[in-house]
Formats: C-alpha cells, structure tokens, sequence
C-alpha cells in the first residue's frame, strides 16, 4: 500500500515457510532495486548525468527560498552547437556535451543545483549568495567553463555560450518563474551578438509581450 519495498518478512526457520520468507525477501530485494533504477532514469538525463528537465519541473513550483536568502537562475544555451553537429557528426556532439557538463559541474560545486535542460541547454540555479556576491562574475566563470577548448579525436574544438540571469527574491520565488525571466534574458544575450550574459529586467518581458 505503501510502495515500501525496503520492507523485508522475519524469517525464524529453515523448513518450508522460512524458505517461502527467504524467497519473498530476494523478491523485495529485486523490486526495489528495479524502483531505484527507473527513478533514477526518470529524473536523470542519460547522457551527461545530470538531473534533467523533468527533475526541474517537479522542482519548479516549489519556493527556492527555502533556506537562503537570494539566489541566482542561470540559463545557459551552447551558441555553436548546431554547427558541431552539422560539421562533424552526433558523436562528437555528444562528448562536447558531456564535457560541458563536467565543466559546468566543477564551477557549481555541491549544494547548487545543475540540469542539463535540453539538448545544448543547461540550468544552474546558485544557492545561498551573499549580499555582495555578483551573479555576473559567477556567469562569466560558467561561459568561461565552456569556452575551454576541447580536444575530441585530435581535433580542436571551442565552445560558446550564451547566459541569461533572474534572481531571487528580485525576480520570483520558484525556480518556474526564475526559468522563464532566465530563458527570455538568455534569449536577448543571443540578439546581442550570442557568447554574452544578460541579467533579466522588466523591458525584456516588455518587449517578449
């Protein structure tokens, strides 16, 4: 009734019924390996790792503000991407997206949260900053993380990356409206010449309207 498959019977004797519990446990034990396994699936992108789009959504009408006083939503977008992909094939996209994300990963550290959102789009929302804490500086070491060149197969690759930012409590306080004023600011750093940060404002939403 539960969904409680950690639960196992007390088994007393070796004759008939302990072997009946032993059998019952070994079944528990199977189920709910298999439940761990395919809730990880669901809330993790295959293959970079990270937690994915869905994992953010279950997330995203929660408060962020839940221990932290401000905190900042970046969304990141790879500018080149489609012209990896097109050059040289999907392979090679793929490792260029996992090694974004383990550069991206290094930059966020524990206890921020990271997801790969989509395709060449990544969501890093930065807990707990302090007062004088610049979210601009913490998205320029981001873009910097990606624009490290790579070298897959003996060729040299670089990477660039457009920025949008929203912060809490100035902008929202769930990460969905974060998302969207994150989404809509990294869209105008793509019209702004792309490989640049913007920080959301009202004007943007204005002008989306």
């Amino acid at each position: 009734e539960t969904a409680d498959y950690s639960q196992r019977a007390y088994v007393e004797t070796q004759d008939e019924i302990g072997e009946l519990g032993e059998t019952f446990n070994a079944m528990m034990g199977l189920i709910q390996e298999r439940d761990e396994a395919m809730e990880h699936l669901a809330l993790h992108d295959t293959l970079t790792g990270l937690h994915n789009r869905h994992y953010l959504r279950i997330r995203a009408r929660r408060p962020v503000l839940e221990s932290s006083e401000r905190c900042a939503l970046f969304y990141i977008d790879i500018d080149n991407f489609k012209q990896i992909n097109d050059n040289l094939d999907h392979n090679v996209g793929d490792r260029v997206l996992m090694s974004v994300a383990s550069r991206l990963s290094s930059v966020a550290g524990d206890g921020s949260l990271l997801v790969r959102f989509g395709g060449d789009e990544f969501v890093f929302c930065a807990y707990d900053l302090a007062a004088g804490d610049d979210p601009n500086v913490i998205a320029n070491r981001l873009r910097d993380a990606v624009a490290e060149p790579l070298f897959i197969d003996g060729r040299e690759l670089t990477a660039r990356a457009s920025v949008g930012i929203a912060m809490a409590p100035e902008h929202g306080v769930t990460i969905d409206e974060l998302l969207q004023k994150a989404d809509a600011a990294m869209h105008v750093a793509k019209e702004n010449g792309r490989d640049q940060i913007q920080l959301w404002n009202s004007a943007i939403s204005q002008r989306a309207n």
